[in-house]
């Protein structure tokens, strides 16, 4: 089944790259995020981050719920944010999975950034603050925390 895609698919810091382990098949490629959430306009690890990352296509969902800074090798394809943990545990996760949505090219490095988002607990909402942004500390965030990779 062919899902037809809004024009709003993003494309992000792409380059070749090669990992220190040959760990990524031909149809797969890197994704670096960092996702962060946080109350009413207090953002930050403390309140939540981590979360899953949906294939559109498969809906099958990759990721952890345990860090903000994470690197995936992920299958060819479009993704969204799924899900964000929020903490304190016991506070249970915040659905997302609206547009912008992450494209991720095998082979390449995807650099999505850091992806920021508000949850107000009285009406039960996430919304989005900021995507892409800080790619750059993001990339070299990754390198200090996954440096086998690189």
């Amino acid at each position: 089944m062919k899902i037809a895609l809004p024009l709003s698919i993003m494309w992000f810091l792409v380059t070749p790259f090669a990992l220190a382990e040959d760990t990524v098949k031909a149809n797969e490629g890197v994704l670096i995020i960092d996702i962060r959430a946080g109350f009413s306009t207090e953002v930050g690890p403390n309140h939540g981050s981590g979360g899953w990352l949906r294939n559109l296509a498969t809906g099958k969902t990759y990721g952890s719920g345990r860090e903000n800074l994470q690197l995936l090798i992920l299958p060819e394809g479009d993704y969204c944010v799924d899900e964000i943990q929020l903490f304190p545990r016991g506070m249970g996760v915040a659905s997302y999975c609206k547009e912008p949505y992450i494209k991720v090219a095998s082979g390449r490095l995807n650099n999505a950034g850091q992806w920021t988002f508000i949850v107000d607990l009285h009406d039960q909402t996430v919304k989005l603050k900021s995507s892409i942004s800080n790619s750059e500390q993001t990339l070299q965030d990754v390198k200090n925390k996954f440096p086998e990779f690189f």
